[in-house]
């Protein structure tokens, strides 16, 4: 029951890692907002770059829809290599973790690039 969950220490763990995570993307996302106001700035004075409307609402529906993809696919995908019930069927889940990890990280060196080519 609850008490057996809340006793868990891996659930309070990864609650709090996750509370966490998303407490660090928002402030990234702030980061972000900032960034792309500046970097892509097409002429003198505080109003010349990217309407703020614009770059807000994408920093809103980006998450979001990456987020809810992952809530109504990612049960059936997991669930579909095994899930987490048998050896055979964490490493198969955790290895496509991975990959997806390794394509967020590829997709964060191009972010970089881009923005570091902008900059100079």
């Amino acid at each position: 029951g609850q008490d057996t969950t809340l006793c868990n220490r891996v659930y309070l763990w990864t609650m709090c890692l996750i509370a966490l995570t998303q407490f660090q993307a928002a402030s990234f996302a702030f980061l972000f907002i900032r960034l792309f106001q500046v970097v892509w700035a097409f002429g003198p004075g505080p109003d010349q770059g990217l309407n703020k409307n614009w770059v807000t609402t994408m920093n809103l529906i980006v998450p979001g829809g990456g987020g809810a993809l992952g809530i109504l696919m990612g049960p059936r995908l997991v669930d579909g290599l095994g899930g987490y019930s048998t050896p055979p069927g964490v490493v198969r889940t955790l290895s496509l973790l991975f990959k997806f990890q390794l394509i967020a990280a590829f997709g964060g060196i191009l972010g970089t690039i881009a923005v570091f080519g902008k900059v100079h």
